[in-house]
């Protein structure tokens, strides 16, 4: 995502970002005990938004497509977050603000969720990649994914000349890797999908 701000929008040109927003961009993602916190409470603030906005979604998208039912949820989590998805929002949020009110008053300026609650949030998350981000539910259609991108890397690797001016001239600058890499980084689903038909798809067969 760095890079695509600094060095791709633009026609290359970059957009002019401050150092502040930069790193709230770079350490936005991440989640574990020991990952880097943004420098500022804005960054800060858009990592714990990020983490409660998707685990909490993608809870109730998994109900609804019948990946999971509220049972299955780690109960000690459930327990102290809440059941529904408004609860569990309504709890994040206030021991959010709660806590880094408190943080500030101590002279602590970090954004936080007090410990219970991070646990619970952090095992709750833990749970869902184990069950349905990584789980055997979607891996035909990890799998799916994998070879469409596999197939798409492939071939502008071997026909780097089909792409965009902007990424031919990364691969002349960075090299062949590079350049594939953030022309496919930069494409939606949507686009991939549609590429990958558009490359290996028969328009029409003649029998």
């Amino acid at each position: 995502s760095v890079r695509v701000v600094r060095f791709l929008e633009k026609e290359g040109r970059g957009l002019n970002l401050s150092n502040e927003v930069i790193d709230g961009i770079l350490n936005h993602s991440g989640f574990s005990k020991s990952s880097k916190k943004a420098a500022t409470l804005e960054g800060q603030i858009v990592k714990y938004s990020d983490k409660i906005a998707y685990v909490n979604h993608d809870i109730d998208d998994s109900i609804r497509a019948g990946l999971l039912t509220v049972q299955d949820l780690p109960k000690e989590s459930i327990s102290i977050l809440g059941e529904s998805h408004g609860k569990r929002i309504d709890t994040l949020v206030g021991d959010i603000v709660k806590t880094t009110v408190n943080n500030i008053e101590k002279g602590k300026i970090e954004v936080s969720l007090s410990p219970e609650i991070d646990d619970a949030l952090y095992n709750l998350r833990k749970f869902m990649f184990k069950n349905i981000y990584n789980g055997a539910f979607l891996k035909e259609e990890r799998d799916k994914a994998k070879f469409i991108l596999c197939q798409v890397i492939d071939h502008y690797h071997k026909n780097p000349e089909k792409m965009p001016e902007l990424y031919k001239e990364v691969v002349v600058r960075e090299g062949l890797e590079r350049g594939v890499a953030d022309y496919i980084a930069g494409m939606s689903d949507d686009y991939c999908l549609v590429l990958f038909n558009k490359i290996f798809v028969p328009k029409f067969v003649i029998y």
